[in-house]
């Protein structure tokens, strides 16, 4: 049996994924630090440059599935590459406040045609059954990039400063993107028609065309759907409880652990981040995916109630463990969810609109438990409220939509 061309584009999303989180959204920790460290520019001040750049983002990725479905993927993921590379070569060099705006346009750029959106756009129409798989895969990149992000940073500051190591970072990306991006995504999925024009057979490349809608529904008639709304919702919902308590993880737990251990099961999260999403991307495309969602939401409230309550070092590491179960798939299920509930045609403009949604909500998640925890002294009632809400979340997600929505 010849090797299917499908999951050559997956492994190629992995890659773009790999390099959009590794720039676009693990790598402003990093800017604030090495930024404020290089010119002593205040932390407030670049932080509501990020700020800014995280609501830009959130906006532009509403359209990133309308931009793959107009031109060709590999042009994009190039341009994508070249604004991300560009951006932060230029970060290194910058000597004015003012400029931070600029090159973080460009990032914006790059980071909202490769970021959730973008991976789904470019794997999505090469599959149909095992489109949950390809996408486990393509989106174990983010990640991945969350292991790997901080190690080079750290090994590459010392030695070359930040103006080096955003060099050599920038120019790695794109010398291995680039080339790959034109060698996996050079052909189009059946013959070059987008997914919508077509019913694909058990890998997603042959079988009888599905008929298709007239147009995608538009984005105010999205709003209005109680479908749309019982998927973007409840994601938005928990991955703001994701960030926030993955951005205080470690300050939660080094205080019961020490340093050492604190890192440790931090880096157990991550590992186990892609190991939940592979594992459940085996079995989800045979499974019922706003269950499977509600079980998820569930089984990260119960880590929040460990490491609420918990206080020694095996309840507390089970606590991230089964928290850590939920952190990749949280990204992969929505998109599962749209498939199964909307016409392809319609496929990339929700999928954009319920990551720019969730994108809005979950740049808050950090502030809300560092403001509970100053205010009340403790990570423990923002725990509480943050398991409250997955709760809340696993039984919206399991509100079905009165009926499929029309074909348009």
């Amino acid at each position: 049996m010849a090797f299917y061309q499908g999951w050559k584009v997956a492994g190629a999303g992995f890659a773009v994924a790999t390099v959009a989180w590794t720039i676009g959204f693990y790598g402003p920790s990093v800017y604030l630090v090495a930024l404020t460290e290089k010119h002593g520019w205040s932390s407030a001040q670049i932080s509501s440059v990020i700020t800014l750049y995280y609501i830009a983002s959130a906006i532009l990725t509403s359209f990133a599935g309308e931009f793959y479905q107009r031109f060709h993927p590999a042009v994009l993921v190039t341009g994508a590459t070249a604004a991300l590379a560009a951006g932060l070569i230029a970060l290194g060099v910058i000597d004015r406040p003012w400029q931070l705006y600029p090159v973080f346009a460009l990032i914006v750029l790059g980071w909202s045609l490769t970021g959730g959106a973008g991976v789904y756009a470019i794997v999505g129409p090469w599959f149909d059954r095992r489109r949950g798989l390809a996408l486990s895969i393509a989106l174990t990149g983010a990640s991945f990039a969350g292991v790997i992000t901080a190690p080079i940073w750290t090994a590459l500051l010392p030695e070359y400063g930040f103006d080096g190591a955003s060099r050599l970072v920038a120019g790695g990306c794109a010398i291995v993107l680039i080339p790959l991006a034109w060698l996996c995504l050079r052909r189009l999925p059946s013959g070059g028609l987008p997914a919508f024009e077509r019913r694909a057979g058990s890998h997603g490349d042959t079988g009888d065309p599905r008929p298709m809608a007239s147009a995608a529904p538009s984005r105010f008639e999205l709003v209005r759907m109680r479908g749309f709304w019982t998927i973007a919702a409840p994601f938005a919902l928990g991955l703001f409880v994701q960030v926030g308590l993955l951005t205080h993880q470690l300050a939660l737990l080094t205080p019961a652990l020490g340093a050492g251990d604190a890192a440790f099961c931090v880096a157990l999260t991550a590992v186990m981040a892609i190991s939940g999403r592979l594992a459940v991307g085996t079995v989800i495309d045979r499974l019922d995916v706003r269950t499977v969602s509600a079980l998820v939401f569930m089984v990260q409230a119960i880590g929040l109630i460990l490491l609420w309550r918990a206080d020694g070092f095996g309840a507390l590491l089970t606590g991230c463990l089964l928290f850590g179960f939920g952190v990749g798939n949280l990204i992969t299920l929505p998109s599962l969810i749209v498939h199964r509930e909307f016409d392809d045609i319609a496929f990339t403009r929700v999928v954009g609109l319920v990551i720019s949604i969730n994108q809005l909500v979950f740049a808050f998640g950090p502030g809300f438990l560092g403001l509970v925890r100053t205010s009340l002294g403790s990570y423990g009632p923002a725990l509480a409220a943050c398991a409250a809400i997955l709760v809340l979340c696993a039984g919206v997600v399991l509100i079905r939509p009165r009926a499929t929505p029309p074909a348009r």
